[in-house]
């Protein structure tokens, strides 16, 4: 390790123990000690609060030290922090905001928090803009009279072109908000800084409503744009997909040069293989050609049906080159098995959606990407799992799609109500399957645990699937399509993670309240197990 003298910050005589190191070493370069205060924040204990102090008064020059260490102070005391004199000469509303990144609200004294976008300094603003696109906004953040949204929208113009990212990537990460709340204008979205035109490219590749639109910006941006703005291209589209879409990305990979953004086209291949078939064919030529690519293509496949396909010619490509002499019968046998064995212990979850034409249209494919988004996130599974989908799903592809991937979760996102669940018919107009009729298919599989029924009035469908079914999830009224993604989210996120059934129902509605939601929607769902 880098040599550490007495004169070097953070010392004031606190013993050389692993959090002294920590941060004594990170003094060598400031973003390391922003990661030491984050790293304290998440596995730190009151303890840590002897090398947390010190750094904030030696970096008391730099804002995002600061917001780091006000973070960390306030995660490791649980928010009781009137007695760390360290925190009086911080800014109130820079530090309230430091704060809400990671302590409960009810923590906090926030009657006096005030943020004049048109005089705050930049700092604050960015910090402000986190907190958002952390999805740790309280309502009214700043005004007690205006939604977030309008501010942000408001700082999209900004002269500062950090505020001005940051105000693009909240909106890309805060659910509550969309392209509706975008600050920057589309039609210079080429003249834009390089930082600011990615994540305007992501927002709209992946959100902008007019299809036509929405395609030609994309056609434009893979020939105008710069790396980072063909990467915002690239991550916007990389969990979403429409037809006319391949004609635009199997080109735009052949004669694309960044390897980073060729990376996130291989992971949006791979990913969007139901939906789109030439793209199975295009991600194993890219999985021969260019094995770099491997891990991203088999990320992007994860929870799909094509992910053992692709994992089965990774294991083969990997093995041949390992060894010179081996029985093929013998070898294919054996990964069968071993297929085979690893089907039996996964936890298999099978996305059915449905949004006719002759309906309401819902954003079904936004909210299975993140899904796929947010089960990554728990790091270590208790078991392996495979998310499978059937898009646009017709009556006559339910047994099929049920026989082949053999989950222990169903779940239908789409419009129905306590009589019916509406699918699509070959034109994509509705076509209603009667409860009972659902009801007995559902009866035929055991391997069948746990039914989510994400549709409007389903309370009486989950009553009757109960029959059969150990955990059955149905709603009461119709909900929104905010509350319906986050219930989603938070339950897979804490089913993957390990989690019985109804402990996964009581977190997803414990975070529909932690996100703006009130009781009411959050108990418009409900179990039956």
């Amino acid at each position: 390790p880098p040599q550490v003298s007495e004169s070097q910050p953070i010392n004031n005589g606190i013993p050389k123990d692993s959090g002294y190191w920590l941060l004594a070493l990170a003094g060598m370069d400031r973003k390391v000690v922003r990661w030491g205060l984050n790293a304290l924040a998440q596995i730190g204990s009151s303890a840590s609060i002897s090398y947390i102090k010190p750094t904030l008064t030696t970096y008391q020059d730099d804002p995002e030290i600061v917001a780091a260490g006000v973070a960390a102070i306030y995660s490791v005391t649980r928010g009781y922090v009137d007695e760390i004199k360290e925190l009086e000469s911080v800014d109130p509303n820079f530090k309230t905001l430091a704060a809400l990144q990671n302590t409960d609200p009810s923590k906090l004294d926030l009657s006096n928090i005030s943020i004049d976008i048109y005089n705050a300094d930049k700092e604050t603003l960015k910090l402000a803009l986190i907190t958002v696109g952390l999805n740790r906004d309280i309502e009214n953040l700043f005004h007690p009279k205006f939604e977030n949204g309008a501010f942000v929208r408001h700082l999209g113009g900004h002269d500062d072109l950090i505020v001005k990212q940051y105000s693009v990537w909240a909106i890309i990460e805060n659910y509550r908000l969309s392209i509706c709340d975008l600050g920057v204008s589309l039609e210079q979205i080429d003249q834009l800084p390089d930082n600011v035109q990615s994540k305007a490219y992501q927002l709209v590749a992946a959100e902008l409503e007019d299809d036509l639109l929405r395609h030609d910006y994309i056609v434009k941006g893979t020939l105008t744009a710069t790396e980072l703005g063909r990467e915002g291209i690239a991550k916007g589209i990389l969990n979403n997909f429409y037809d006319g879409l391949e004609e635009v990305t199997l080109d735009w990979f052949d004669r694309e040069e960044s390897t980073t953004v060729r990376g996130v086209l291989a992971e949006h291949f791979s990913g969007n293989t139901t939906a789109c078939s030439p793209y199975q064919q295009k991600a194993l030529e890219i999985l021969e050609a260019e094995p770099l690519l491997k891990e991203r293509l088999l990320r992007g496949a994860a929870g799909t049906d094509f992910y053992s396909r692709l994992r089965r010619e990774v294991s083969e490509n990997e093995t041949l080159g390992l060894f010179e002499n081996y029985d093929p019968n013998g070898l294919q046998s054996t990964i069968s098995k071993l297929q085979r064995i690893n089907k039996d212990m996964s936890l298999n979850i099978l996305f059915l959606s449905a949004s006719p034409e002759d309906n309401d249209v819902l954003n079904v494919q936004s909210e299975l990407g993140a899904i796929k988004e947010h089960i990554k996130t728990i790091e270590s599974p208790p078991r392996p799992y495979e998310l499978s989908f059937a898009m646009a799903a017709r009556p006559d592809q339910l047994q099929a799609a049920i026989l082949n991937t053999e989950p222990e979760v169903l779940h239908f996102s789409g419009h129905g109500n306590n009589q019916v669940l509406s699918f699509e018919d070959h034109l994509g107009n509705s076509k209603p399957v009667d409860r009972e009729t659902f009801a007995e298919l559902i009866a035929q599989f055991k391997n069948i645990k746990c039914v989510v029924l994400a549709s409007c009035y389903s309370e009486e469908i989950a009553a009757l699937l109960r029959k059969n079914v150990e955990c059955v999830i149905g709603t009461s009224n119709s909900i929104g399509d905010t509350d319906a993604k986050r219930f989603s989210l938070a339950f897979y996120r804490a089913l993957i993670a390990g989690k019985k059934y109804e402990e996964c129902f009581n977190l997803a509605k414990v975070d529909i309240k932690l996100n703006g939601g009130s009781e009411d929607d959050a108990n418009l769902f409900k179990v039956f197990a």
